[in-house]
Parts: C-alpha cells; structure tokens; sequence
C-alpha cells in the first residue's frame, strides 16, 4: 500500500488533558509536522514492522476505550469532549467531516500509557453558531517513529462519538414576527423559527416602559416542526412592546439557556380616517404609537392584494396627503385601500406593526 500523507496542526497537551484546539481544513503550511498512513506487516499480536524498518508495539483500543467518548460542555460554538487513552498511542487525530486536526500527548503522559495507565484526556470543537452537527467525530490513535513522523494504524480501531451524542446551546430563534394579530381583542400571536438542538423558548414580555409584565415558556412538542407560534394578550397598538426571547436544551439533565434576542412588537393600527377625495388628494390619519419612530403609508386598488409601500414619514406624524401610487395620479370612479404600520428602528432592525386584514377604503365618484 502506497504512503499517503497529510499535514496537521500540533497542539501541546497538559498532563491529563489536552489543550483546546480548533479544527481546520487540510491545507496547511509544509513546515508542520506530517502524518504518514505507513504500510505495516504484522510480525504478532504486539509488535508491527513498518517499511520504515522500525519495530513498534502495537496501538491496542479495549472496547471500554473505544466507547468512551463523550461531550463534558457545551457551548453555542463549540464543545468540549472526553475520552481514554489507547495503549501505546502518543498521538490522536480528530476528524469531523472534511475536518481533522492531530493533537499529541506530552512526555508525562506517554510515560503512563507506557505503563498500562488508561487516563482521560479532553479537547474542544469549535463549529458556527446555529449549525446542526451530521457527521461522527473520529477519533484516531497514532505513534511516531524514530524519525519523528506521526503514523496512523490503519488495521486498529477508533474512537467514535456519534452524531446523535453531539448538541451544541441553540441560538436565539429567527424569523420572530407576529402572524396574525386582533387589535380590537388586543391578542397577537408570535411566530418564529426554531433553533438547531433546541427544546422550547423562554420569553419575556416588555411594557413600553421594558419592565417585565409576564414571563413565558414554549415547550416543543413536534420535533420535527420547524416553526412555533404563541397567543399574547393584552397588546394593544397604542406602543410598542418589548420582547426578550431565547433558547434551551436539555443537558445531562438540566436546561442550558442560549442567549436573550430582544425584538418589538404591537398591534395592528386599528383606526385609519380617512377623508373625501379633494383637490386631487385623500387624507390618512392615525393615532400616535409610543416608540414608534416612523410610519409608512400602503395602497392598493386590489382589495387586500398588490400593496404598494408610497411613503415612510417621521415619528411625530399623524397624518398623510396620497395624491398619487407609483407616478399615478388618483382617478375617478375606482376603489383605493390604504393600510399605516408604526415602525420601530432598533440597533440594525426595523419592526413594523402587522399588516391589517381589512384595508380602509375609499371609492371616488
């Protein structure tokens, strides 16, 4: 078998424990240290030749070692993981995907797998955030040789942690918007996306004022759903409310709580006035939203299809002047429906209230 060769990155290890690494794609400089897959012939059950014509014991996993893996801590980007050593390996590679690294054992600990010692060691993955986890982590022992190359075994087994062992603390869910909204009930229900590993959310419920007025969790039931939705009372569309929502798993046991996303929302504008049609124009009004910091005007001349955005004005307007729709000038004897959201700008974000399911209509003679 010929000799197949990769680059790695070395990474020092403590006693016991080996220090946190991160894993890279395979294309590193040709000044690290390389692995070598060696061709070996078997002379018995404990020494192996190499064609390097070195003479080595043999790696030797146990099945306890070989099911030992596990995660110890998770973290929204990364996870440390556990696992016992392999007699007479002072090396171990760690592929995830299209992803390996090779980290190796200090003096100190060769010295005690020498001696028949099983210690544990320990290292940390690092991933993207929200990503979901679809391949085993392998874990391969390896020894050197006199010349200090790094060689794989290829005829012994390997330490696997299976996917399904693998979570990551889920990040906050996307996609938060109000689905349907009743503002002469002062009801909206929340929607929103559900997180990779999560099993519910938490979430806060703001006055104007963000002091918490009701505190709420949302177990999941479908796993298999990708969305989830909830019923708020008392929102009403004369403020924007403040929303903190967040994520959780379940963790040897315990819930372990992502990061807090704060969102706005309030209810759809329930009254639009609006006047006759005069000197070529129609006049919107609506009542003023607390927190607002702008408001945008829709028309359609569908009924409740083809809205067309005519104008965002400043947070303290009240009211709007629609002379035209997209260069259009308005005509007789046609129906037009407008429909106001309050806008709430926040860090890089616009929230808007709902749009209305019934649009104020005007019909000019």
């Amino acid at each position: 078998m010929k000799k197949k060769i990769s680059t790695y990155a070395l990474v020092a290890l403590s006693t016991f424990t080996l220090f946190s690494y991160t894993p890279f794609i395979n294309n590193m400089e040709s000044s690290l240290s390389k692995t070598v897959y060696a061709e070996e012939t078997k002379t018995d059950s404990t020494q192996t030749t190499t064609n390097s014509g070195e003479t080595k014991k043999d790696i030797v996993i146990s099945d306890e070692v070989q099911n030992s893996a596990k995660v110890d801590k998770i973290f929204e980007n990364k996870i440390i993981i556990s696992f016992k050593s392999a007699a007479n390996a002072n090396a171990y590679e760690v592929n995830y995907g299209n992803k390996k690294t090779l980290i190796k054992l200090n003096d100190s600990q060769i010295t005690q797998v020498k001696a028949g010692t099983v210690i544990t060691l320990t290292a940390t993955l690092s991933f993207e955030k929200g990503t979901s986890i679809d391949d085993d982590i392998k874990i391969y022992p390896v020894f050197t040789d006199e010349k200090g190359e790094y060689k794989i075994d290829t005829n012994s087994k390997f330490i696997t942690l299976g996917k399904e062992d693998i979570k990551l603390i889920p990040v906050a869910p996307s996609k938060v918007t109000i689905s349907e909204c009743y503002p002469t009930l002062k009801e909206v229900f929340l929607s929103w996306d559900r997180a990779s590993y999560a099993d519910g959310v938490q979430i806060k419920i703001c006055n104007a004022k963000g002091k918490v007025i009701k505190t709420q969790k949302v177990k999941y039931k479908k796993a298999t759903s990708k969305s989830s939705s909830l019923e708020i009372k008392k929102i009403d569309s004369t403020a924007f409310y403040k929303i903190k929502i967040r994520s959780y798993t379940t963790f040897n046991g315990k819930k372990v709580y992502g990061k807090w996303a704060t969102k706005y929302i309030t209810n759809a504008l329930d009254t639009i006035a609006t006047s006759d049609y005069k000197n070529g124009s129609i006049k919107l009004s609506w009542k003023k939203v607390k927190g607002a910091t702008s408001y945008t005007i829709y028309a359609s001349t569908k009924g409740t299809k083809n809205f067309k955005k005519i104008k965002t004005v400043k947070k303290k307007a009240t009211s709007f002047q629609v002379k035209k729709i997209k260069k259009e000038a308005l005509v007789n004897g046609k129906h037009y429906y407008f429909y106001v959201t309050a806008d709430k700008k926040f860090k890089k974000e616009i929230f808007s209230s709902p749009l209305r399911y019934s649009a104020e209509a005007v019909f000019i003679k």
